[in-house]
């Protein structure tokens, strides 16, 4: 084995380890969506609220259920 290919095998195996050591971080820390900010979380709370006023309450319930889980 001449040092040319003695170096691409080192190479190889520090490859290896260096896509060994990374892989754990980047599979344990997924990406999280980002939050919406208040005024779209406010927009989007009109929204559904004004999508059902008028409506019995029942209605409502049987369709969407209840709200957090309250029974």
């Amino acid at each position: 084995m001449n040092r040319f290919t003695f170096a691409l095998y080192s190479l190889f195996i520090l490859s290896l380890f260096a896509a060994g050591c990374a892989a754990p971080s980047l599979l344990m820390n997924p990406t999280e969506p980002p939050q919406p900010s208040p005024e779209e979380q406010i927009q989007q709370a009109t929204e559904s609220l004004e999508s059902w006023t008028g409506q019995p309450i029942s209605k409502v319930i049987r369709e969407w259920g209840t709200p957090h889980g309250i029974s």
